[in-house]
């Protein structure tokens, strides 16, 4: 096919664009699984031009090598994840505690740390000093206090202890009120596992972000009901504090 301005936007010509935007198109992806789905597109598309309009039959071979390629590692994922096996409170966990993450990397994730009913009164984090434990609260409630005040009330699907992650020192106390259910995993434990997966800390790091969002609009409804409050400025999410 000769090149022209003409034929570069001619039917032929479009077909070959399409492959290579569904390959520019992958690369924005986050998730794998959507990214070598595109990928697969692409090559589809690529086919189509090479082996009908370019008559290239190396360049079809190659596509069609990197088709099979990657449904080999979707399905070999898939049966991973398959193999993996999760309770209803360890799903919820991975898709809210860790978006985007591949089950397998979150069922290894999980495995570090260990599911405890917690009794009210337990001291999950104290203020300005470095957390010793990790949480995700599945269940029940836990009072955040400020200097020996309450200033808020996790209830449920929240990671406590961020500055084991993040780290420095915990910015608030947090007390169980209510008998919980909770995810926890030593904090040195935690480290080991995040030095051994960049992606298992950009996951949680992602999961944090989405806490902070929630933590700061029940701090800003908190200050609005508070009597004598009213002209205080909202927290920003800058201003709120990372931890617990």
């Amino acid at each position: 096919m000769e090149f022209t301005l003409q034929s570069a936007f001619s039917p032929q010509g479009m077909l070959g664009h399409t492959a290579y935007l569904l390959l520019v198109a992958s690369m924005l992806m986050r998730r794998m699984l959507y990214l070598r789905l595109l990928v697969i597109a692409s090559a589809l598309v690529s086919i189509a031009y090479t082996a009908f309009v370019l008559n290239d039959p190396v360049s079809t071979f190659w596509e069609s090598l990197l088709i099979a390629t990657n449904i080999l590692q979707i399905t070999r994922n898939w049966l991973k994840e398959r193999r993996a096996g999760f309770t209803a409170e360890e799903l919820v966990l991975a898709h809210k505690g860790l978006p985007g993450l591949p089950l397998a990397v979150a069922r290894a994730f999980l495995d570090c740390g260990r599911w405890e009913t917690l009794a009210p009164g337990t001291l999950l984090a104290k203020q300005d000093s470095p957390p010793t434990r990790f949480f995700w609260l599945a269940e029940g409630a836990v009072s955040i206090r400020l200097d020996g005040e309450p200033v808020g009330m996790a209830s449920g699907n929240e990671f406590i202890g961020e500055s084991a992650v993040l780290g420095g020192m915990a910015s608030a106390t947090a007390v169980v009120c209510e008998p919980a259910r909770a995810w926890v995993v030593d904090a040195a434990k935690l480290s080991a596992c995040l030095i051994a997966s960049p992606a298992l800390r950009q996951a949680l790091e992602s999961g944090l972000v989405r806490d902070a969002r929630i933590k700061l609009e029940r701090a800003n409804r908190m200050m609005r009901a508070r009597p004598g409050r009213a002209a205080l400025a909202p927290v920003t999410l800058q201003a709120l504090p990372v931890s617990p």
